[in-house]
């Protein structure tokens, strides 16, 4: 029995040790647009926008606005299905971001961050890199989106 315990927790052990505790820099996306002959405002309102039209419902999600530093701030989320630890159960997760849009004169910065996992009443930080992998690549399209509707949108000024 003492051999059984024994080497229980020496199982438990290496299965630990081999969890790696994921950067965060690696948990994030963040990329830099340059938008010649728009204004910081012109970028903002352009943002905002945007966050209304791609996200359902954009009271919600924007947490802050703020027109003179041209920096908008909310918070999105992601479904996923992944299977963490039995590949023949599949859970169904949720996955909170932050995003944080700041403008400038003719360029403006989009980062994804603060990737946060809820599952019933649990909320942690993700530390799955599956999970990670495809948040990245998901919100990697999402910032390519931002790009094109700020370049391709006109503000109407009417």
């Amino acid at each position: 029995m003492k051999t059984i315990l024994i080497l229980s927790a020496v199982l438990m052990l290496c299965g630990c040790a081999s969890i790696r505790i994921v950067p965060e820099n690696e948990k994030q996306v963040s990329k830099v647009y340059d938008y010649p002959n728009l204004s910081k405002t012109e970028i903002y309102e352009k943002s905002r926008q945007w966050l209304a039209e791609t996200y359902t419902s954009a009271q919600d999600v924007i947490q802050y606005q703020d027109k003179d530093s041209g920096k908008v701030i909310g918070r999105g989320s992601k479904t996923m299905y992944h299977n963490l630890s039995n590949p023949f159960l599949i859970g169904i997760f949720t996955c909170t971001y932050a995003i944080i849009i700041e403008a400038k004169d003719n360029k403006a910065r989009i980062t994804f961050n603060t990737y946060t996992l809820c599952a019933d009443s649990i909320r942690q930080p993700l530390n799955n890199q599956n999970m990670i992998d495809e948040m990245n690549t998901s919100l990697t399209e999402a910032a390519e989106n931002f790009n094109t509707y700020i370049k391709s949108k006109k503000v109407d000024k009417w």
